[in-house]
């Protein structure tokens, strides 16, 4: 089986304990820390990134690598971001296959959920980073 690689930079990241969290990281192994060129909202008790090689900023997350039952979890995962087919559009998030660079500078092509609305009235954060340090 190919591996998959997932970036993730929002509540599926290791430092947060929901069942979708918990389900990646059972079935996923972590790799490193990463980021995308882009920006982040806060949308609600979550944030959403718009990819954008030209804005200068990064999205911090995480990279994680999936050897089995890959299509299962991504499955799992597209209905905790509410990005399947049968949630209505448009939808809030939408996959995306994404190069992200690790902390040593490496380059991954990974799958990750980009921000799919209007970002007018949404709160930015600024070092891209959620949730925030401190």
């Amino acid at each position: 089986m190919i591996p998959v690689n997932l970036f993730v930079y929002g509540t599926l990241q290791s430092r947060f304990d929901n069942s979708h969290a918990r389900l990646l990281h059972s079935r996923a192994k972590f790799i490193a820390l990463a980021h995308l060129p882009g920006r982040l909202y806060e949308i609600d008790s979550y944030p959403g990134a718009i990819w954008d090689t030209k804005c200068g900023k990064l999205v911090q997350g995480e990279l994680w690598v999936c050897d089995s039952r890959a299509d299962d979890l991504l499955a799992r995962l597209d209905s905790y971001e509410k990005c399947l087919p049968t949630f209505t559009e448009p939808h809030e998030f939408k996959r995306h296959l994404v190069t992200v660079i690790d902390s040593l500078g490496g380059e991954y092509e990974a799958w990750t959920w980009l921000y799919n609305r209007a970002t007018t009235g949404l709160v930015r954060i600024t070092d891209g980073c959620y949730p925030a340090p401190g």
